[in-house]
């Protein structure tokens, strides 16, 4: 049987989590079962209760990735059931208006959709699990997701949860099916929406829950019952909770980078990190209202924090958390062995290797991110950077070459690459030096890859990348570019980043910097077997390093 994609209806007019339920029935032994899985916004993939896998992996409009799990050994005799939790994320409010605040990092379309491939095969029969029809559906009527101020559209939706869980029956429908045998093109060469792809990276690991620590228990000048939780360092977590309180209890769990030191003239400022009498107040924040019954929750995406603090308006009868470190694992994904150690006699710089490893792993998921609470965007500056820590702590480059493929995928009819990809489709941001940092980051690839065969394949995104600069020359042949943020970095002193005079006429940086690109770009056309373009660039940086000396 052919998998379909199927989506729910009537579609909620709110981002909302939609439950997707088979059960399958298996009297003899179990061969083999492999499911792929994909959906529209995001799923939690789980197997008779068991949590098995969550994705689709971030991706470009361009393709959609699936995850590809073996579930063989967790299949039992008699009644089995597949659950999907699809997280959609709507585009338009009730008003019509274009939302721009949630998971602008996720690329998504305006219909929830599911996509399941996969067969149970027995001694004695094949079982299709495929997404079809024979697939129920429910909405969770109490569940909602906000975005909160002050944190970025490229983070998850926070959570809202509103006594027990409570579920809406809907109807499966199916949207198409798709055609695998011509790549998920049509026979007249339309591609379809969901171009199906198989994850490009590794699947993050599960990690086992620990309970987390109370590290200060107070009561509140509100009169509220609160608790500050840590983990003993700043992590990335997916979380559960069991509770239980008087009816209506409010329970708000605000997580936090670090608590914030109040100074003589009363202003707040980041101190010490660990101080317990600071102010832990945070924009980032899941709440819960309690039914007077048990119950659990578990956050949908990973939280980022060093602390969490839990308020609550009333003392609850029954409280716990569990967290579990949520990565990606540079070092069991590293080849033959190829871990990165550091030891000196300095054990400061030992320190500094131990939290530097630490600030990587948060930093990096489905894509390497800028900062994991804030923003959890994939910038190509940052994460050029990022690509040259994560060298020196293995040698898997699964991580790299996502960064390199996604960035080639966000490039414009100018030439220029986006500054944050991926995103949703209202959300493209163009920084000049951008571009630059693409170049830079192919060269590291190189040097420490020697990977050619798939640096060729990119060699055109850069040729075009380099166009960009060398079509904004001026007169005096220095870098003036005619669009873009010319960005350079936050300064008092500088109007939104961009040095003083940098709007209206060129900035010797920016020519600076492409002549750098000119050279790193040159380098990995000759590696690749491109001379003509390597003998090229080699010209234009020399002419551009005259016309600097020159004028600048």
């Amino acid at each position: 049987m052919q998998p379909k994609w199927i989506t729910a209806v009537p579609k909620q007019d709110k981002t909302s989590l939609y439950v997707f339920t088979k059960k399958v029935y298996v009297d003899s032994e179990v061969k083999e079962f492999v499911l792929r899985v994909s959906a529209d916004t995001r799923y939690k993939l789980y197997f008779n209760g068991e949590e098995i896998v969550n994705g689709p992996c971030k991706s470009s409009p361009f393709v959609k990735y699936y995850e590809e799990v073996c579930l063989s050994d967790k299949v039992k005799m008699g009644e089995n059931e597949i659950t999907v939790k699809v997280l959609h994320v709507i585009d338009l409010d009730d008003s019509g208006v274009l939302y721009t605040e949630y998971f602008a990092t996720a690329h998504h379309e305006r219909t929830p959709a599911l996509y399941v491939d996969g067969k149970i095969v027995t001694k004695t029969c094949e079982i299709s699990v495929c997404s079809d029809e024979s697939y129920c559906v429910n909405a969770i009527k109490n569940h909602d997701f906000k975005a909160r101020k002050r944190i970025c559209a490229g983070v998850a939706p926070f959570e809202e949860v509103y006594g027990d869980e409570e579920l809406i029956p809907l109807s499966v429908k199916v949207l198409y099916t798709p055609n695998a045998d011509l790549l998920y093109i049509s026979r007249g060469g339309v591609k379809e929406k969901y171009q199906l792809a198989k994850r490009p990276i590794p699947l993050l690991p599960y990690n086992e829950y620990k309970p987390l620590k109370i590290a200060k228990e107070f009561i509140g000048d509100d009169g509220s019952y609160n608790l500050i939780l840590e983990t003993g360092r700043y992590t990335t977590d997916l979380l559960k909770f069991e509770y239980c309180a008087e009816s209506g209890t409010e329970i708000k769990i605000m997580y936090t980078e670090t608590p914030l030191t109040k100074a003589e003239n009363g202003e707040l400022f980041k101190g010490k990190r660990n101080n317990l009498d600071g102010d832990f107040t945070s924009p980032a924040y899941d709440l819960l209202v309690c039914s007077g019954n048990i119950q659990k929750f578990e956050t949908y995406w990973f939280r980022a924090f060093r602390f969490i603090t839990v308020k609550f308006t009333k003392k609850p009868q029954l409280f716990n958390a569990y967290s579990s470190r949520y990565t990606y694992d540079f070092d069991g994904n590293a080849v033959n062995g190829g871990i990165g150690s550091f030891e000196c006699s300095n054990e400061t710089y030992n320190k500094m290797w131990v939290i530097g490893k630490n600030t990587l792993e948060c930093t990096a998921h489905e894509t390497v991110v800028d900062c994991p609470f804030y923003e959890q965007a994939q910038y190509i500056g940052d994460g050029s950077y990022e690509s040259l820590y994560a060298w020196r702590y293995s040698n898997d480059s699964h991580m790299q070459r996502k960064l390199l493929e996604d960035t080639a995928h966000s490039q414009q009819i100018d030439g220029q690459v986006l500054t944050v990809f991926p995103t949703s489709r209202d959300r493209h941001q163009n920084i000049v030096v951008s571009t630059a940092y693409f170049a830079i980051a192919m060269r590291e690839h190189l040097r420490y890859t020697g990977d050619t065969s798939f640096l060729r394949k990119l060699t055109g995104v850069l040729d075009r990348a380099l166009d960009y600069f060398e079509n904004n020359l001026d007169e005096n042949g220095l870098v003036m570019p005619k669009s873009g943020w010319r960005f350079i970095d936050w300064l008092d002193e500088w109007d939104n980043g961009v040095p003083t005079g940098g709007t209206e006429s060129p900035m010797t940086i920016n020519s600076l910097m492409y002549a750098y690109c000119l050279k790193a770009s040159a380098q990995v056309c000759l590696e690749c077997g491109r001379n003509g373009l390597a003998s090229e660039y080699l010209a234009r940086y020399e002419l551009l390093i005259s016309n600097v000396n020159k004028h600048c």
